[in-house]
């Protein structure tokens, strides 16, 4: 079972950050993580800042989620720009019928102006 943690998910802490796996001396406490993470996880120095943990976006440079860093990211992928054209006719057909329907209302003369 290499690569696998070998504890059950019950007892595990599922509000543990990667800060309660760091000793006071900056390093991890590697008796833990090797009892409650994947290997691959083991591998990776810990932060030098003892700050609370934050998610972060790995696709952008700041860190912040951004749709254009999601589409960059994404747009090799056949799927994903498949369900991307999609969304784009559908919000396209969407507006248009918006405002074929709001055009049909104004030209019938059936609405009300109501004044404050």
């Amino acid at each position: 079972m290499e690569g696998k943690a070998l504890v059950r998910l019950d007892d595990i802490d599922a509000l543990a950050t990667a800060s309660d796996y760091v000793t006071v001396s900056g390093g991890w406490d590697m008796p833990r993580l090797v009892r409650e993470l994947p290997s691959h996880i083991c591998d990776v120095p810990p932060a030098v800042s003892r700050d609370d943990d934050v998610p972060v976006w790995k696709h952008s440079t700041d860190g912040v989620f951004k749709v254009a860093s999601d589409y960059k990211q994404n747009n090799r992928d056949p799927l994903f720009l498949a369900i991307w054209k999609s969304a784009m006719i559908f919000v396209r057909n969407l507006l248009f019928e918006i405002v074929s329907f709001a055009h049909k209302v104004w030209d019938s003369g059936n609405f009300f102006l109501v004044e404050k």
